[in-house]
């Protein structure tokens, strides 16, 4: 194997468009990457994604290259690149249930679906504590902010998708749980101690490790407690080669979150990335946007074995490790081999999903609850930054909220509502009904919400914290809230019988709050 080659193999790259066209065909003859990861600008649906993942793995075994790992971002909750998938809860609502089988249900529906699509890498579950409420990139994704319950839940998921012939990803070593910046925007800094890390942060990724977990997934996050040298652990000798492999006993693929975050790509060049990353022990190099920057990234890799700055042995034992998890997923898939692809599959999926829902759904204060079928008439407020991400799963939003509420309550008056909404009819309104549900979503960052709450609050009768479950501390009085974790239409389904009573509310809160709130 020539130093062409295992340069191309120790990177996983992203391309734009629906085919598989001349421009892409030459790329990945010039790279030779070890896989692909794909987007939604990638997936027009599930039949095309299947035919375009089978023409690419076509194409490059006629070129010559090993079969090619095909990642996805499939977390559940509000990380999906295909309103085509079964929608499924967060990680959050999932630890709200406390309940492993859940997760391991989850993780099969994951597995099954990306499994007959012909993905062999699901870059979840995400094993970071969610220990800041204010973490503005982590949040729902995580499955809460204790090292215990949450290694659990991170084990469970890991050992159901690659059973099932997916590898697993955790991510993003060794937390990106703790953080007040998102690395997609510049470079978040920890300033936690190493006793502290292993005490809290590191368990979930020991967990994975135990587990066996094919891939693990760097933070560009620095900890200078850690590395005095400050370098995000994405390039870390210490926290790569000393922790993850050392301390942690970690022998599979590392590989970095996405080169073109500005954590990284707004500090370093592609020569000091490349530089310190083999250092520090990546295995692949994640460059997700354009092909010049992919080709600029072989380059270097090549240049920098070539200038005897890196030694050559170290792009060989990556491709020893991506071998042996080619291997995993061949044996995997010879065990158990995809469903067949139909309809059926997805339907049945889209059940159990909802089912799942009821067991996740929180509430608070329930001693002040009725359920709303004795109503005649509601209000249903609802922020539009929910409208927004409701509206990414193809459905006619108001159609797919009148339709549940509808089936139930005779009269309803349903407002999306921000800044610019008409207050006072908004008000008028919620005086002439017999109930007001009043959403809120992710209000922690929107001051706007609980302004409003608090205009209408002597009408409220149900609040719904829709996403991050920090907004209830916003909620000065005590009455009933539903916290879901993150919505879609299949919980949304499971949300409504809940509010009429028709099953009841099973979640416990799995984050801390500052104040006691009744269950």
């Amino acid at each position: 194997m020539d130093l062409d080659f295992l340069a191309g193999q120790m990177i996983m790259m992203g391309f734009k468009g629906y085919e598989l066209d001349s421009e892409f065909m030459d790329v990945l003859k010039r790279v030779k990457p070890c896989g692909l990861v794909l987007f939604q600008r990638n997936i027009r649906g599930l039949t095309h994604v299947r035919r375009l993942i089978s023409e690419i793995q076509d194409y490059a075994s006629k070129i010559g290259l090993p079969n090619l790992l095909i990642a996805l971002d499939h977390e559940g909750g509000v990380v999906f690149r295909s309103e085509r998938f079964t929608p499924l809860p967060s990680a959050m609502a999932l630890g709200a249930s406390g309940d492993p089988s859940l997760v391991e249900c989850v993780a099969r529906i994951a597995g099954e679906e990306l499994k007959v699509l012909g993905f062999n890498v699901n870059f979840a579950p995400v094993a970071d504590l969610n220990t800041n409420p204010m973490n503005p990139v982590i949040g729902l994704r995580s499955f809460g902010d204790d090292p215990e319950s949450v290694s659990v839940m991170v084990s469970k998921y890991v050992s159901t998708l690659q059973s099932i012939g997916v590898m697993a990803t955790a991510k993003h070593f060794p937390g990106h749980g703790d953080t007040y910046v998102d690395s997609h925007l510049d470079l978040p800094i920890v300033d936690v101690d190493i006793n502290l890390l292993m005490a809290r942060e590191l368990k979930p990724f020991k967990a994975a490790v135990d587990a066996d977990v094919a891939l693990i997934m760097t933070s560009h996050v620095s900890f200078p407690k850690i590395d005095e040298t400050g370098l995000p652990a994405t390039l870390s000798k210490k926290i790569l080669r000393d922790i993850l492999r050392g301390v942690l006993g970690f022998n599979g693929l590392i590989i970095s979150d996405a080169l073109e975050m500005k954590a990284i790509s707004g500090r370093f060049d592609v020569g000091e990335i490349v530089f310190h990353g083999l250092n520090a022990g990546l295995n692949i190099f994640l460059r997700c946007d354009d092909f010049d920057a992919v080709l600029e990234l072989k380059d270097a890799i090549i240049k920098c074995v070539k200038s005897g700055r890196v030694d050559s042995s170290i792009l060989y034992d990556s491709y020893i490790k991506i071998e042996a998890v080619r291997g995993r997923i061949k044996s995997a898939l010879t065990l158990h081999p995809p469903a067949k692809f139909s309809p059926t599959l997805f339907r049945r999926n889209r059940a159990a999903s909802r089912d799942i829902s009821i067991n996740t759904i929180t509430l608070i204060n329930g001693e002040a609850f009725k359920p709303i079928k004795d109503l005649n008439s509601i209000v249903i407020l609802i922020p539009k930054s929910l409208e927004r991400f409701l509206s990414r799963f193809d459905y006619d939003v108001v159609g797919m909220i009148v339709g549940e509420f509808g089936s139930y309550v005779e009269n309803i008056v349903l407002y999306f509502y921000d800044e610019s909404s008409p207050i006072e009819d908004i008000v008028e309104s919620s005086r002439s009904v017999d109930g007001v549900i009043f959403f809120t979503y992710n209000a922690i960052f929107n001051k706007f919400q609980m302004d409003l709450y608090r205009i209408v609050r002597d009408m409220v009768s149900v609040i719904v914290v829709a996403g991050l479950p920090y907004d209830v501390e916003l909620i000065e009085d005590s009455k009933p809230i539903f916290l879901t974790y993150g919505l879609n239409p299949l919980s949304l389904s499971a949300l409504v019988d809940v509010l009429c009573g028709f099953e009841k509310a099973r979640g416990k809160v799995p984050v801390k709050f500052k104040q006691h709130f009744s269950g």
